[in-house]
């Protein structure tokens, strides 16, 4: 496992009710190592979620399609990206680097008075380009590519396939839930 090194132990799943609806998760601990409390420090000052002002050269292709993954949501054209906890002033920068470097056409909104960004509906082919790759097929959903979701909720791990999962997953049900093969580090299995 790639990241092993960085932890203690295997990860867990995990099983709770959301809104109704059984849910699954998988939780992992890591170290404390200098490496992450120096992560730590670039995105925390006094205890305050903050943004680095080197955001620019931090957001990579590879972490924005983590954020997506992680904190973006689907919407009927475009995709909001939850950065609700940042001040809206750090959103604006974050939206400066979204539209700079990517070119990305983004708004800012309000989501009971935090602030969000919202990836309008022209820029999501571009947003396609440099996060696809580097998205597990599960997420790729929120991108609108061909995933089906009512297949992804009736899985054994609640909607969320992980690229190390997928093939036992594949294994047991022959009956993938994204697409007709799995892809794991862009190689059809």
């Amino acid at each position: 496992m790639t990241l092993s090194h960085y932890c203690p132990s295997y990860p867990k799943f995990g099983t709770g009710t959301r809104a109704g609806t059984r849910v699954y998760d998988l939780l992992f601990y890591t170290r404390s190592l200098p490496c992450i409390t120096e992560l730590y420090n670039l995105f925390y000052v006094n205890g305050i979620k903050i943004i680095p002002h080197n955001i620019y050269e931090l957001l990579t292709p590879v972490a924005l399609a983590h954020w997506v993954m992680g904190d973006g949501s689907k919407k009927k054209y475009g995709l909001t990206l939850c950065s609700n906890s940042y001040s809206i002033p750090d959103v604006v920068l974050l939206m400066n680097v979204l539209m700079i470097k990517y070119g990305l056409v983004c708004t800012l909104h309000l989501d009971k008075g935090k602030p969000t960004i919202y990836i309008a509906a022209k820029s999501m082919k571009s947003l396609r380009t440099i996060v696809a790759p580097h998205m597990v097929p599960s997420m790729q959903y929120k991108i609108g590519l061909g995933c089906d979701v009512t297949k992804l909720n009736s899985s054994p791990l609640g909607g969320i396939i992980y690229p190390a999962a997928a093939s036992s997953l594949h294994e047991e049900t022959n009956d993938p839930p994204c697409g007709g093969k799995f892809q794991r580090q862009g190689i059809n299995q």
